[in-house]
């Protein structure tokens, strides 16, 4: 209890004060984990959805060597990310071709992602 004429905060308010500040940091800290969580599996996506484009382009067609985009020019940009596909084809057995393709990207947290994606493609 508090007298007449004294100034200050009594315990359990410094408490209580100390408790909301703790439960704010905790919160952001748990807010930003899952926004970079979420960052990092939408680029993860689109590395997959270009490489499973590239893919289709192989698939479709009679390449080997190596092969570099085939998708349309400018396609490679996506969410103000720069992407970068590489394809190589090379023999394998049984007549058939080894494709693997890579996805490089700069995340945006400056770390470097990679997305490979490697498939038996059947010989014409």
């Amino acid at each position: 209890m508090r007298r007449t004429g004294e100034r200050g905060f009594l315990l359990t308010e410094t408490l209580v004060l100390a408790f909301i500040v703790m439960a704010a940091a905790v919160a952001y800290g748990v807010f930003s984990i899952a926004y970079r969580s979420a960052a990092s599996g939408r680029e993860t996506i689109c590395a997959d959805y270009l490489a499973r484009e590239e893919l289709a382009y192989l698939e479709a067609g009679n390449f080997s060597g190596s092969v570099g985009w085939l998708g349309p020019a400018g396609e490679n940009r996506q969410n103000e990310i720069d992407y970068t596909v590489t394809a190589e084809v090379t023999d394998a057995s049984a007549g058939t071709k080894r494709a693997e393709i890579a996805v490089t990207w700069r995340r945006r947290d400056g770390r470097l992602g990679e997305r490979r994606l490697v498939r038996l493609l059947e010989a014409p």
